[in-house]
């Protein structure tokens, strides 16, 4: 394991704080054949993850202190940051020696260009550079948090901005589950109808079901879920969230894997999905990446964070245009940069061994 320390360029700001670096730890499995595969375990417990502390006792324990066959059993008792670093560690090695990308593995890659938005933290005085800045640079979708100020105040600002960017460019707002629905429905309502609102996530501080479902038939535009979705099932008993989009991720679900389950069961429910980073080292951007690639509808994802951090853990490309196009090389598509612990990763499994997660 090697633990790592990524600097935001401007600090990351939401309605659940503020970060000025994102912590984490790169997990390494090494094949029979001499391969590593990679994963990164980046908890965030304000998304619904365990602590980095957790998840560092939990990865020792099964890297060091359990024989080899044993840490590719009983995942899904693991807590999700930890299990998706395994998960992805051994999906990377399994599809590094078959020689195919990771998305081949979670059912069939369907494309090798993936369109983002780009994300322009919370509005601020800086937003409308970043806003101009990201669309001349042919970005159509721009994240911002909301949910900081008054929610009068807030949808004001998105007025001011949608007149100076003309109808090509729309929102894509998240709240972080800032409001009760009175302020949810104050912040909607002064929005008005004739907003470029591409979505709303995470609006309710307690997504309750029925105040979702009002929510929604207020809104011309979809509510989204994503960090209220940690710790559930799409297939528990009873009903899909009455929300019109489910935006995944995948360290917060558990691994790509649990990420497919829960795509697929929106899609047959007609529901939109969208799969985005938890802000992790571009080895786990690499994994979110991959899913995205291997769904089955196509969407605008949340997938270009990288370039928030002053230094990675390794190059992944960045998004031009408002497209992300994905390195054709086996696995992940990254390969981090060695360091000497790199040379003992701490564990050995097999090629037979990571099919079987």
């Amino acid at each position: 394991m090697r633990p790592y320390r990524l600097k935001f360029k401007r600090p990351w700001v939401t309605a659940r704080g503020t970060l000025a670096y994102r912590e984490g730890l790169l997990l390494a499995l090494r094949g029979a054949s001499g391969t590593l595969g990679w994963g990164d375990c980046a908890p965030l417990p304000t998304a619904g993850t365990e602590t980095l502390a957790e998840a560092a006792g939990t990865l020792q324990r099964l890297v060091s202190g359990l024989p080899e066959p044993a840490i590719d059993q009983d995942l899904d008792r693991l807590p999700p940051a930890t299990r998706c670093a395994i998960e992805t560690a051994l999906l990377d090695l399994r599809a590094r020696d078959l020689g195919c990308p990771l998305a081949d593995l979670l059912g069939g890659k369907q494309r090798s260009i993936i369109r983002v938005n780009a994300a322009c933290g919370e509005l601020g005085k800086e937003t409308a550079a970043c806003v101009n800045s990201a669309s001349s640079s042919g970005f159509d979708v721009i994240k911002l948090k909301v949910g900081l100020a008054e929610p009068e105040t807030e949808a004001a600002t998105l007025r001011r901005l949608a007149r100076q960017t003309g109808p090509s460019v729309r929102f894509r707002l998240d709240a972080n589950g800032a409001w009760t629905p009175r302020q949810a429905r104050r912040f909607v309502d002064a929005l008005g109808t004739n907003m470029p609102i591409e979505s709303l996530e995470e609006p309710l501080a307690r997504p309750d079901h029925a105040q979702l479902a009002a929510l929604q038939r207020r809104c011309l535009f979809p509510l989204a879920l994503d960090e209220s979705l940690a710790g559930r099932h799409p297939e528990y008993p009873g009903r899909l969230p009455p929300v019109r989009r489910m935006v995944l991720k995948p360290t917060v679900l558990g691994g790509p894997r649990h990420a497919m389950v829960w795509a697929r069961c929106a899609q047959r429910a007609g529901m939109q999905v969208v799969v985005t980073s938890t802000l992790e080292s571009a080895v786990g951007l690499a994994m979110a990446a991959q899913v995205a690639a291997a769904l089955a509808t196509e969407g605008v994802h949340g997938l270009a964070t990288g370039t928030c951090f002053a230094s990675d853990t390794a190059d992944f490309p960045a998004a031009t245009s408002g497209i992300l196009s994905l390195p054709e090389t086996p696995g992940l598509g990254v390969e981090p940069v060695q360091s000497d612990s790199d040379t003992d990763p701490g564990h050995s499994t097999s090629a037979g061994e990571a099919g079987r997660v």
